[in-house]
């Protein structure tokens, strides 16, 4: 993402098999995790974000000092974006660094089904001390399986850990 570009984050269902079960997952341009948004350091860029999936979501630059109305936390810096809703965000990247972003409103769901991603600034070059040789990056997760299916989430509020990890299966990217 180049400074000053729109980008747009919609999110989706996903089918993925994960475990020998065929899994109904939350996404971000059809992923999930979601894509790796990879910006220069001191860049500005903006996000179109469209919720398409049945229940309100935001997104959370996690790590990321940028304007309070556009940190993505529900009721405190802005209000849940509705199904078939939208939200633009503005995000600036002062620092270097690897972040990520996802969902603030039921984390409790969304982030083991999918709805998370990284944001990767790169150091400004004249910042810049070696080149790395390589980089990998990885998202790592989990998700609570039975012997039939994810275990359900409770409808109006958390019934496991809330924003704490309980999967017995280990997810990554």
């Amino acid at each position: 993402v180049q400074d000053g570009d729109t980008i747009t984050l919609t999110t989706s269902l996903v089918q993925r098999t994960i475990g020998g079960h065929a899994i109904a997952m939350y996404a971000f341009n059809g992923e999930a995790p979601g894509p790796r948004i990879r910006v220069r350091q001191g860049s500005t860029f903006y996000v179109r974000f469209e919720n398409t999936i049945d229940q309100p979501a935001t997104i959370h630059w996690h790590g990321v000092r940028l304007q309070n109305a556009f940190d993505g936390s529900p009721g405190l810096t802005q209000p849940p974006v509705p199904p078939g809703g939208t939200f633009v965000y503005t995000v600036h990247c002062p620092d270097a660094g690897i972040f990520w972003y996802h969902d603030h409103v039921r984390e409790d769901i969304v982030l083991p089904m999918g709805l998370y991603g990284n944001l990767y600034v790169e150091q400004d070059p004249a910042r810049a001390g070696a080149a790395a040789e390589r980089q990998e990056f990885l998202m790592l997760s989990d998700l609570l399986l039975d012997a039939d299916s994810v275990i359900s989430y409770g409808r109006d509020a958390p019934n496991f850990v809330l924003m704490g990890r309980f999967g017995n299966v280990l997810l990554i990217n």
